[in-house]
């Protein structure tokens, strides 16, 4: 179907035809760990389902359009969509029967068991953080290999007593002593040993097929569940960043009635501690920083940037969540009279959170109170914030998050440099933090071989040691602790462009091109600009993964059920049904799994006869007798 199914699946319904070649080539990153593949394959499975339904329902109108799409394709799309939506129970039977193979287990309690596994992981995806339903898989996971290493022992003994006569399994025939799973098994290595010779080159890829056996149930089971439960969750699963979590650390009863005397009886505290942190923060932005984190230093070329650095507060404050959304609607409408006010804000050194905020706002006076006690009393500390440290801070106001978290989403991210420093000074003057220098120095760290012990500290060290309370202070700190290592090649390149860019004479685009400029600003207001989704369809879209999500919980559910009913009752009570020793829904799943991995191998022998083709169309023919003599 090619690389992207959902993209041909559109292709074949519009009547293109799409066509092979066998020599191409593709490369992509493989997941590197356990909690990226389950989430590379949760969007997998759920496109997968939804690509061949589509297609076996829309095969009349797509046969019609391609006359090269046959009925064996839609055989194949139609045994593998069956395939696919009675896994779970064919996986819980097999490894049922490979129990009692192995250790003689009652079939009865196995399935049991399983069920009860099974709903409960289902229970724990549909109630449960993403992190803990990962957990839970690769408990389940290792769980399920060390039963399936017991299988496949069990397995071995089982083939072995056959081929020696000494079982009393169920034969084909009398002149043939083996059981029809012992054939199929059989069938299956050789087809796997055949596919690995005519890939030379990736035979020893068979050896991990030991992994691939044991993970089985992980697979066809548990990812199963996985992916089915979470098709309401829309994010991508692989491309998040990473960011520091700093949380509010458990303060002693001493802290905490501190905390609560300074809130209740706030006037007292306001004017003493707002004056120490004043200091703090000068000290710390003294020198202008850029958005990565470098220092500037002063030129001429900067002048015009630094005669604009105290922020406009002609913005409104916000008193209800109704004015959050107007103020939203504002912005968009009139961004490109705002430009000089984002260039206050992106003036590379950061604005004080008494600038940044108007004087106006709801709470003024509390709520800078609250961004300096918890160190965010400068936007280069407050560029990152999430909803979750405004209500750590004791921002409740549904209305005052809204408006703050808008505000948020327009400052400039003020990246750290990946770098070596050369002393510690200099560092955290880089970083905003050099009013704790005194704190390094009582630690001994000083010089850049010292700073190598910061790569092993925690967030309780930076606390303890340190003596770092703030948790703005904490969460840059950390940050910049993760970016003490060289520069990569591209981050080097990017640097170097952004000191030609610093150096380079600038000029305003709404003098010189206007035009030009108002068709920035119009992409801007359209693409760039954070978007409300309240008032868009995104409750609706929740709404209906959701009920898309119930809806294919239901269908696996009955599928699965029936499935496992029947081919249980008739392992169990089918005997005068039986069809070469074997009841014939069994022998029936035997047939339809061999079809599928028959067309799957003569399409793999078609191609790689095709890509000897290929590779023999490419090959240069040469003759003459100058090649003769030159021995080419």
């Amino acid at each position: 179907m090619g690389e992207d199914m959902w993209f041909c699946t559109l292709m074949l319904q519009s009547g293109w035809r799409i066509e092979y070649c066998a020599a191409a080539e593709n490369s992509t990153h493989c997941p590197e760990d356990f909690d990226t593949f389950f989430k590379q394959r949760r969007r997998w499975i759920a496109s997968t389902l939804a690509n061949l339904m589509l297609l076996v329902k829309e095969w009349s109108t797509i046969s019609r359009l391609n006359p090269r799409v046959s009925v064996v394709f839609l055989l194949y799309l139609a045994v593998l969509l069956f395939a696919t939506l009675i896994r779970p129970s064919s996986i819980i039977l097999m490894v049922t029967g490979g129990l009692t193979y192995a250790c003689n287990v009652n079939p009865t309690t196995t399935v049991i068991l399983q069920l009860i596994v099974t709903v409960l992981y289902a229970v724990i995806c549909l109630t449960t953080s993403s992190k803990t339903q990962l957990n839970t898989a690769k408990l389940l996971t290792f769980v399920y290999a060390i039963i399936m290493a017991a299988v496949m022992v069990g397995t071995a003994v089982q083939v072995a007593k056959e081929i020696s006569k000494a079982s009393d399994a169920a034969l084909i025939h009398p002149s043939f002593p083996i059981s029809l799973t012992t054939l199929y098994l059989a069938i299956m290595v050789g087809i796997f040993l055949l596919t690995g010779m005519m890939h030379p080159s990736e035979f020893y890829c068979l050896l991990h097929g030991v992994w691939f056996f044991l993970c089985i149930p992980a697979d066809y089971l548990i990812l199963m569940i996985y992916s089915i439960c979470n098709i309401t969750d829309q994010s991508w699963g692989t491309r998040e960043v990473k960011e520091h979590s700093v949380r509010v650390a458990h303060r002693n009863w001493q802290d905490r009635l501190t905390a609560m005397f300074k809130e209740v009886f706030f006037c007292c505290f306001t004017r003493r501690e707002t004056r120490s942190v004043e200091c703090q923060t000068e000290a710390g932005v003294r020198k202008p920083m850029s958005r990565s984190g470098s220092v500037i230093e002063s030129s001429e070329t900067n002048t015009d940037a630094k005669t604009a650095r105290t922020l406009n507060t002609s913005e409104a404050g916000l008193p209800s969540i109704h004015e959050a959304y107007d103020e939203v609607d504002d912005a968009r409408e009139s961004f490109s009279d705002t430009e000089e006010d984002d260039d206050k804000i992106n003036n590379e050194e950061g604005v004080k959170v008494e600038e940044w905020l108007t004087p106006d706002f709801d709470a003024y006076d509390i709520v800078v109170q609250k961004f300096k006690e918890y160190g965010f009393e400068n936007t280069i500390f407050i560029s990152k914030m999430t909803d979750t440290e405004l209500t750590d801070m004791g921002i409740k106001r549904s209305g005052q998050k809204r408006y703050l978290m808008e505000k948020i989403k327009k400052l400039p991210n003020y990246e750290i440099v990946a770098d070596v420093p050369k002393d510690v000074k200099s560092w955290l003057t880089k970083i905003g933090l050099v009013m704790y220098k005194t704190n390094f120095k009582q630690e001994h760290i000083q010089s850049s071989k010292d700073i190598e012990i910061l790569k092993s500290f925690s967030q309780k060290d930076i606390e303890t040691k340190l003596k770092i309370t703030k948790i703005g202070h904490i969460k840059r700190l950390m940050q910049a602790i993760a970016k003490l290592r060289n520069p990569t090649c591209g981050e080097r390149k990017i640097l170097e462009v952004g000191q030609r860019l610093k150096k380079s004479v600038l000029h305003k685009m709404r003098e010189h091109q206007p035009e030009e400029e108002e068709f920035w600003q119009t992409l801007q207001n359209l693409c760039l600009l954070p978007q409300s989704t309240a008032f868009g369809l995104e409750e609706d879209l929740k709404r209906d993964l959701g009920e898309l999500r119930n809806k294919w919980i239901f269908i696996l559910a009955v599928f699965n059920t029936l499935w496992m009913v029947l081919i249980y009752t008739l392992a169990d009570q089918g005997k005068l049904l039986s069809v070469a020793s074997s009841n014939p829904v069994g022998l029936v799943v035997l047939v339809v799994f061999s079809f599928v991995f028959f067309i799957q191998f003569i399409a793999m022998i078609i191609h790689r006869i095709t890509t000897a083709t290929h590779f023999l169309a490419r090959a240069p023919y040469r003759f003459g007798a100058k090649y003769r003599a030159a021995g080419l």
